[in-house]
């Protein structure tokens, strides 16, 4: 099951809430700039809109998810559920914009998004600089595999700490003890060992 969270608030891959699982659902209506200024309320964190997503097979184009809309209210948990292969995990990478190292392809929709500052930005569009900065402090991802996404020759410490350095900006004394923090916030033991240790 992947996870995705918007400012804590978390949609998992595994029905939405707040609206029917179709892939045709209805579209919002024209996306103007007025639009990603306002969005529908001051609680919508994420508004998709006719999501399209293809991947190239054998030189035709195959729709992964197809004119999928849905939307995410601050506090509302959100569910997708679907088959596999219905398209779960590839809409969680098109939010966070990796879906083309996958070789997929967003063809089509809106993905607007409220930062924590209160901006709206379309994921869409919006330049690689500042994804980078979007992922991790503001979208987090946790994949289907996460002990795969590990890197097995870094420390845990060096890879919990090099998001926080990255987003946070605090020098390596505050870094490491928020990275024991975290670790003992979710209750793992003896977490200055864990620390240490390598994933595998």
């Amino acid at each position: 099951m992947t996870e995705l969270s918007f400012h804590n608030t978390p949609i998992t891959n595994t029905a939405i809430n707040n609206a029917p699982m179709k892939n045709d659902l209805a579209t919002s209506g024209p996306v103007t700039s007025e639009s990603l200024n306002q969005a529908a309320s001051a609680d919508r964190v994420l508004d998709i809109r006719d999501l399209r997503v293809e991947f190239d097979r054998g030189g035709e184009p195959f729709a992964a998810v197809k004119s999928l809309s849905f939307h995410v209210d601050r506090g509302a948990t959100v569910v997708i559920v679907g088959e596999s292969g219905s398209g779960k995990s590839v809409t969680s990478l098109a939010i966070m914009r990796l879906v083309a190292f996958g070789g997929g392809k967003i063809v089509n929709g809106k993905m607007l998004f409220r930062r924590t500052d209160g901006t709206m930005i379309d994921l869409v569009e919006t330049p690689e600089a500042t994804m980078r900065k979007v992922r991790g402090a503001e979208i987090g991802m946790i994949f289907q595999e996460p002990m795969t996404s590990l890197n097995p020759v870094l420390s845990v410490g060096e890879q919990i700490t090099e998001a926080i350095i990255l987003h946070q900006r605090k020098n390596a004394q505050q870094t490491l003890r928020e990275a024991l923090d975290i670790l003992d916030k979710v209750r793992i033991p003896d977490a200055a060992r864990v620390m240490r240790r390598y994933p595998h």
